[in-house]
């Protein structure tokens, strides 16, 4: 087995396996000389076709983690002096934490867009979290970061952070190597300057909520979740700020909290504080949502109360996932640049590793569309926008 010419762009699916096996090797679950299972094992382990796990295998020779004979199982490569560095050195290498998921269609435009700006001379060791629990992200982003500081091949980092003050220290450790890193969509506490690439969620959500009122809508809710995250603040103080402009004093029980998923299916989890809101004096006609799942399942909720949309409460999201769907669009919604998103971050890297360390941090702030489609409509007529 040996690698083509040009290698080709890697999908999540590909990354994804490829970060898991590395990560068995260098835990020692395979160790030097051993066999890897055959493909078939491993297609059936991870729930993918045996092309993905070539393909993953291909990287794992290239990085020169295996070694690969016709009619043979790949073995671990022998640990020596050279067992991290690559085979001719033709190539850089890139570590890269994406919340919540590669297969998650906005994880994977900026995967995209990071390797389409990066070329195919950069290869991607990729980090994600399995539980998206709130312990079970921040330790898993604390063992990628100290991957990332044990890696000698890793010449640069970017971040989709989540782990607040937890783990602070460890980006800390990272700069102390001189390691450039980019951070996107989310900052770090304000102790700590970085480079950063995002959208400007205050003002894309004000610019929802300022939709609403346009529409005729008064009593607006908004939903948010438990993160603790810059992302969710800015959009929450979008949502403040619209209410304040257009003269609306704040009332504290429209703002709620979506606990996630109830069950298997990602719709359900906002029943209870759907209920909440309906059951006030005064209910909302409109719900603006930190992000399109959550509108999602704010709608299944809605329905589920013998509720319609648009007809009685109107409801927007953030994200514009719907783009990728095999429908037409039917939610009003912010949609986010993912593609640019993984490029400008790409760019501000090379910056970092050209310019070097003394160089002012940069933060891209990227502006995001609103389209409106049919889950608003205006309060005072009975048929949607």
């Amino acid at each position: 087995m040996s690698m083509p010419s040009e290698t080709p762009l890697l999908t999540p699916t590909v990354l994804k396996v490829t970060s898991s096996l590395i990560e068995r090797i260098r835990s020692g679950e395979y160790q030097e000389n051993d066999w890897l299972p055959a493909e078939r094992d491993l297609a059936s382990e991870f729930g993918v076709s045996r092309i993905i796990i070539r393909s993953a295998l291909r990287e794992l020779e290239a990085q020169n983690y295996i070694v690969c004979k016709a009619h043979h199982r790949p073995r671990v490569r022998s640990a020596g002096p050279h067992r991290h560095q690559r085979i001719a050195r033709t190539s850089h290498t890139l570590g890269l934490w994406i919340y919540p998921d590669p297969s998650w269609q906005g994880s994977a435009l900026i995967i995209r867009g990071i390797q389409e700006t990066l070329g195919h001379d950069w290869r991607l060791v990729l980090g994600s979290p399995t539980d998206l629990s709130k312990n079970a992200i921040v330790q898993a982003e604390r063992r990628f970061l100290q991957q990332v500081l044990q890696d000698g091949d890793i010449e640069g980092l970017i971040l989709n952070y989540q782990g607040g003050e937890s783990n602070l220290s460890m980006l800390e450790q990272i700069r102390n190597t001189a390691l450039p890193m980019v951070l996107l969509d989310s900052l770090p506490p304000s102790c700590f300057e970085v480079d950063y690439v995002g959208v400007d969620n205050r003002r894309a959500m004000e610019r929802n909520v300022r939709h609403l009122l346009e529409l005729g809508h008064k009593r607006i809710a908004y939903v948010s979740n438990y993160d603790s995250i810059s992302t969710v603040q800015e959009r929450l103080e979008g949502y403040r700020c619209a209410l304040q402009n257009a003269g609306i004093d704040l009332d504290p029980d429209l703002i709620m909290q979506d606990p996630g998923p109830a069950g298997e299916d990602a719709r359900e989890g906002c029943e209870s504080l759907v209920k909440q809101l309906l059951n006030l004096p005064s209910p909302p006609t409109a719900i603006a949502a930190l992000n399109d799942i959550t509108a999602f399942r704010v709608i299944h909720a809605l329905r589920l109360s013998g509720l319609q949309v648009p007809a009685d409460v109107s409801v927007t999201g953030f994200d514009g996932i719907e783009r990728w769907l095999p429908c037409t669009p039917t939610l009003t919604t912010a949609y986010q640049p993912f593609t640019r998103i993984g490029a400008e971050a790409v760019q501000l890297l090379r910056r970092r590793l050209r310019e070097g360390e003394n160089t002012p941090f940069s933060h891209v702030i990227l502006q995001t569309r609103l389209l409106a489609h049919t889950s608003t409509r205006n309060i005072c007529t009975t048929q949607p926008l």
